[in-house]
């Protein structure tokens, strides 16, 4: 039988971060150079979590294929580089679960497929009062999610067992990463979920509809293994 749980990990973009801000003003500049129209907040949101090359796409309007693509992916990257966190915000009820963490001596973390050049400078402009204990990035591993490296080294880097961390996500990806890690794992459908994502098959251990759950969420877990 797991241990108590003893800390919380969760992905960045569109779980812990409202990242999707600063995307949309990406996407739509380049769209603007291309002499494009702008594309929705609400298409730009649904793609945030597919990477780089699927906001290059929807940046351009080309296919992975096309001999202009990689240029086009390298000038969104840099571009983003140059507003990175300029309109991003936390999720509400972060700084709630964060200050709860310490008062509580809860090690937390972040596990995201978002390169470190991006992740560590988003994470320093967020000035959070409660720094994180652990920061994984695609850098640090061989595998990306959904492999379970990246959780079993966050795990590890806060001393603590996997099957004793909760991990929180808005992707499939992210849900069989920390279900092949032995993590409790918690679907955070209040993310950036495309229409045709169908959560109820990923095979999380329960799911959130507002980012304001996941403090209660955790606080009845952690009770509940202590009792």
């Amino acid at each position: 039988m797991a241990s108590t749980y003893k800390a919380i990990l969760l992905d960045l973009d569109g779980t812990f971060v409202d990242t999707a801000l600063d995307f949309i003003e990406v996407v739509n500049a380049l769209r603007a150079q291309l002499s494009l129209a702008p594309i929705s907040a609400k298409t730009v949101r649904q793609t945030v979590s597919k990477g780089a090359s699927a906001l290059t796409q929807l940046a351009t309007d080309l296919p992975d294929t096309h001999p202009d693509f990689e240029p086009h992916k390298e000038n969104l990257l840099k571009t983003y580089e140059g507003l990175n966190g300029q309109y991003a915000r936390l999720f509400s009820g972060m700084t709630e679960l964060m200050d709860w963490c310490a008062d509580h001596r809860i090690p937390w973390g972040i596990v995201t497929n978002k390169p470190l050049r991006f992740a560590r400078p988003l994470m320093a402009k967020l000035q959070l009062p409660n720094p994180a204990r652990a920061l994984i990035c695609p850098d640090h591993v061989t595998h990306n999610k959904p492999h379970p490296e990246s959780l079993l080294l966050a795990a590890q880097e806060m001393n603590v067992q996997p099957e004793c961390c909760i991990y929180v996500g808005d992707h499939a990806r992210d849900i069989i990463a920390g279900k092949s890690a032995g993590m409790y794992t918690l679907a955070a459908l209040y993310g950036y979920l495309d229409d045709k994502d169908t959560p109820s098959d990923w095979g999380y251990d329960a799911e959130l509809t507002n980012s304001e759950q996941i403090l209660e969420h955790v606080q009845s877990l952690i009770a509940t293994r202590h009792s």
